[in-house]
C-alpha cells in the first residue's frame, strides 16, 4: 500500500513539472523561434560573422540569423547565463511551435494583441513602432499625408500580422485588401513589380529596411491622427512566452529592464545599416 502511495505522489510530481512547461536552465539552453526573414528586426546571413547566430536545424545547413530581434535574444540569453539556439520558423508557425515545446520563446517582432495573449503571455515591450505604407517613388501616392488619400488603392502586406487586418479595416476608406503574402520580402518584391498593388503596410523599422535595399521606393509617413487606428499594445513588441513558463517570463523581464531605450534605439539603428 505504501509503495502504491509513493508511486501516486511521484506520478503526480511529474505531471505538475510537465505543466510547468520545459525548464530552460535544465539543460542551460534558450531556444528562441524568429522567422529570419523579417529585417530589420530578423533576416538569414549565408556566412558567420560577429553580429549573427547559427540557425539550430539539426545537420542542415540552414545558415546564420541576424538583426534587431538577434542582439536582443543574445542580450537575454547572456543575462540569464544560458546558451541561445535560434529556431527559423515561419510566422504562422511560432505560436503553435512555442506551445508544443519547440522553442521556449518567441522574439520576431511579434505585439501582444489581444487574440495572442489568449494563447499565450508576453513580457514588457522591447521595441514600439509606427504604421507606415511603403509606395513606389513614382506612384501618384508617394506624396499623401492621409490614410483617406489612398482611397482606391490596392494595399497589401504579410499574412496574419497586425498590418493585414489594418487593410481589412480600411475599406470604409475605399481601400482595397490586396492578397496578403507569406513574408514581407515577397510583399517587397510585388509591389516592385506589379502596378496593381500601390502599397506595402509596414512597421517604420520594415520599411526603413525595405526603402534601404530597394532605391525605387519610398515611404509614406501619416500625419497624426490621419493614420491606421491601433491599440497601444498593437504597436509594441514583446516576447512571447507559455502561459505557466512564468519563472522564465520574469526573468526576462528582469533582463529587460536592464537595456536602456537608448540602447534599443542604437541596436535597431545598427540593425538598420547592417541589413542585406
Amino acid at each position: 500500500m505504501k509503495k502504491m502511495l509513493y508511486l501516486v505522489s511521484l506520478l503526480a510530481l511529474l505531471l505538475v513539472g510537465c505543466q510547468n512547461g520545459s525548464d530552460t536552465s535544465k539543460d542551460g539552453v534558450l531556444r528562441v523561434g524568429m522567422e529570419c526573414g523579417y529585417a530589420p528586426f530578423n533576416w538569414t546571413d549565408p556566412n558567420k560573422n560577429e553580429d549573427n547566430v547559427k540557425i539550430d536545424a539539426g545537420l542542415i545547413n540552414a545558415g546564420y540569423c541576424d538583426g534587431y530581434d538577434v542582439t536582443m535574444a543574445k542580450a537575454i540569453a547572456e543575462d540569464l547565463n544560458l546558451e541561445l539556439k535560434i529556431k527559423k520558423i515561419g510566422w504562422e508557425g511560432l505560436i503553435t511551435a512555442l506551445q508544443e515545446n519547440q522553442i521556449d520563446a518567441i522574439i520576431a517582432g511579434m505585439s501582444p494583441t489581444e487574440e495572442r495573449m489568449q494563447q499565450i503571455s508576453f513580457s514588457n515591450n522591447y521595441y514600439s513602432s509606427e504604421q507606415v505604407v511603403i509606395v513606389r517613388k513614382n506612384s501618384e501616392f508617394a506624396t499623401k499625408t492621409k490614410l483617406s488619400d489612398f482611397s482606391g488603392a490596392t494595399l497589401v502586406s504579410q499574412l496574419g500580422t497586425l498590418q493585414d487586418r489594418l487593410i481589412k479595416e480600411a475599406k470604409d476608406l475605399g481601400i482595397i485588401h490586396g492578397t496578403a503574402y507569406d513574408s514581407y520580402p515577397e510583399a517587397i518584391t510585388a509591389l516592385i513589380n506589379d502596378t496593381k498593388i500601390d502599397g506595402v503596410v509596414a512597421e517604420y523599422p520594415v520599411a526603413l529596411s525595405a526603402t534601404a535595399s530597394n532605391q525605387s521606393l519610398t515611404i509614406v509617413r501619416f500625419e497624426v491622427g490621419e493614420g491606421f487606428h491601433v491599440d497601444d499594445e498593437e504597436v509594441l513588441v514583446s516576447i512571447g512566452v507559455r502561459k505557466n513558463d512564468t519563472d522564465l517570463l520574469n526573468k526576462i523581464n528582469a533582463a529587460l529592464d536592464k537595456i536602456s531605450l537608448e540602447t534599443r534605439e542604437e541596436w535597431m539603428l545598427q540593425a538598420i545599416n547592417r541589413q542585406p
